[in-house]
């Protein structure tokens, strides 16, 4: 019978092992109240789960109550919990009265330590009790409700594709971000977003999903399938694009020789590799092999709702997978 009480403890642990250390938290805990008879033939009896809140204190007892409609194995007896605002649950176990207590113990639970402690050992068994720290996150404070705080003047990159003068595809883009730094090797380079960040001025526009910028020459810079906001809306505009344009600093032939290397990264081994030879000659025929620059991110480190909307890199959620 105890071996079935030592699986319950171990399940216990298993439970209360998963928490999330990395968040602002505050420690509650999880109790469990069994009954543990001496006779193999019995089974174990769960009296009472309850989570015990600092600050607040919780009582059971085993008397015949509204809510207990026959008396608990060895009652009548008390058992009272208190979490103070150190992380100590003072345990109290009286039978009657609280000046004859059986058990008056504080238990550390700071370390987050799962333990077992037998409150009241008699002749038919002992009632025991599992306490287990958590974790609880803390809510974010309450903040005011801004398009910077959900991004909604952020723009949503899904393999947003960068076209060259309707003609030459020079990669994509996927993030999430106020700005965007793209460019055309050995023409300009490009910094772009929503909203006029720095010194910027207007220099494009943004519709229904597609940026348009104008380069020196009458040449024309597009970024198609691009969202706003963390659910990525496309149907918008026509809305200013800010930024500012600059003379390119990677040269077309430096552009294509890193793209080649690239591509060999990428495509060396199989089964990419059977098409390596063909990608590197379409690379070295077209004059706009790739962009010559490609930064997306902020000015700010984006707020915690805002993280909580579109997701880490690790979660498996991007920006726009609500579309």
């Amino acid at each position: 019978m105890r071996h079935l009480f030592n699986w319950i403890l171990l399940w216990n642990v298993v439970v209360g092992a998963y928490v999330q250390a990395e968040q602002p938290a505050t420690i509650f805990v999880e109790m469990a109240l069994y009954f543990t008879p001496n006779s193999d033939q019995e089974m174990i009896e769960e009296l009472a789960t309850h989570r015990v809140f600092p600050g607040h204190t919780s009582t059971y007892r085993s008397m015949k109550n509204e809510y207990i409609d026959h008396l608990k194995p060895g009652g009548p007896w008390n058992l009272e919990m208190f979490l103070n605002e150190e992380n100590q649950l003072h345990l109290l176990f009286y039978l009657k009265q609280k000046d004859d207590a059986l058990l008056d113990q504080k238990i550390d639970v700071s370390q987050l330590a799962m333990s077992s402690h037998v409150l009241y050992d008699f002749t038919e068994g002992q009632i025991r009790l599992n306490v287990v720290p958590k974790l609880k996150a803390a809510q974010p404070e309450a903040i005011e409700l801004t398009a910077d705080n959900f991004g909604l003047n952020h723009m949503c990159f899904n393999r947003s594709a960068v076209i060259y003068n309707e003609t030459y595809y020079l990669g994509d883009y996927t993030g999430f971000g106020e700005r965007l730094k793209t460019g055309v090797p050995g023409l300009n380079n490009v910094e772009l977003s929503l909203k006029p960040l720095k010194d910027w001025q207007p220099i494009g526009t943004y519709y229904k999903g597609t940026i348009h910028v104008g380069l020196e020459g009458d040449h024309l810079l597009k970024i198609l399938r691009v969202g706003i906001g963390p659910s990525g809306f496309e149907n918008g505009g026509p809305f200013i694009v800010y930024g500012k344009i600059t003379p390119a600093k990677k040269t077309q032939e430096k552009a294509s020789e890193d793209a080649i290397e690239r591509l060999k990264r990428t495509h060396g081994k199989p089964p990419w590799n059977q098409y390596l030879d063909q990608l590197i000659q379409t690379k070295q025929e077209s004059p706009y092999a790739t962009t010559s620059a490609g930064t997306i991110g902020s000015n700010y480190r984006p707020p915690i709702h805002l993280l909580n909307a579109i997701g880490t890199p690790t979660s498996g959620h991007k920006c726009g997978s609500l579309r």
